[in-house]
């Protein structure tokens, strides 16, 4: 366990080796052409990637966890004071672990209805379920990615898009899934305890107007591809969830993941020339 305020180091390995990657995909799309399906699309993608030596900074956990064991990692120190044999100082360098291996399947489905009076439609829902997520054979989908449970292997991953064009107009909905993962922190006797950080739904709104298709502006060339926005990024200002990562964890939630700042608005003029 590293102790509080115990400097730890990233240093570089000059035995560092290159990765090498394969990967394979199969897939499918179907725009089907039947009367009550039509403006569909339908996809599936099953994919695999696999890279060998991958290069990987262990945690100082791990790194203290391998000089304990007897096999320290190449190129890594951990220095205790003699003294009170106290942790001192932890010196880690990225490595080349064995295998990192990446398998799972994307999804895709989307609608395009346009109207005779009302403008058209559209609608995308996409995602994808990761399989498996290993470093050296073990599965790590619904982990941290570290100790300090910035980020996540997330299993699932989704977004969605509901859009209306009409006569210049431009609104579009999207929601974004961002799934969960398994979290640490201790008790009051400072065992290790599981806690789940949570999922979070994020919805964005754009609202666009082509201001070229005024009748007052058409005169204006230069102004025919001009178009004012509005964009507003988390529209519900739905905070992120609470990480821990050991205590380590310097922002109280998944930075790597999550945006602090709550909802955004921008608004601008766009041309286009």
């Amino acid at each position: 366990m590293v102790e509080p305020e115990v400097p730890i180091l990233r240093n570089g390995n000059p035995d560092l080796e290159g990765e090498e990657t394969t990967s394979a995909n199969i897939g499918i799309v179907w725009t089907p052409e039947w009367r009550v399906l039509k403006g569909f699309t339908f996809g599936v993608d099953s994919w695999k990637i696999t890279r060998e030596g991958y290069v990987n900074l262990p945690s100082a956990s791990e790194t203290i966890e391998a000089w304990e064991s007897g096999n320290p990692l190449p190129n890594t120190f951990v220095i205790f004071d003699p003294a009170t044999d106290r942790l001192v100082q932890v010196g880690r360098t990225f490595q080349n672990v064995n295998e990192f291996d990446v398998r799972g399947i994307d999804f895709a489905i989307g609608y395009v209805y346009a109207s005779d009076n009302l403008g058209t439609f559209n609608f995308d829902l996409g995602g994808t379920w990761f399989e498996r997520y290993s470093f050296d054979g073990e599965n790590l989908v619904g982990q941290a990615t570290s100790d300090e449970s910035n980020d996540g292997y997330l299993e699932w991953k989704a977004s969605a898009r509901l859009a209306w064009r009409y006569k210049g107009f431009h609104i579009a909905i999207s929601p974004r899934y961002i799934d969960g993962f398994t979290d640490y922190t201790y008790d009051a006797d400072f065992n290790v305890v599981e806690r789940q950080v949570e999922s979070r739904i994020l919805t964005d709104v754009y609202m666009s107007y082509d201001i070229g298709s005024l009748s007052m502006i058409k005169a204006q060339e230069w102004l025919n591809d001009a178009t004012v926005y509005v964009k507003i990024r988390n529209v519900l200002d739905t905070d992120p969830p609470y990480a821990n990562g050991y205590f380590g964890n310097s922002v109280g939630y998944p930075g790597f993941l999550y945006d602090s700042r709550g909802r955004v608005i921008t608004a601008g003029f766009e041309l286009k020339f």
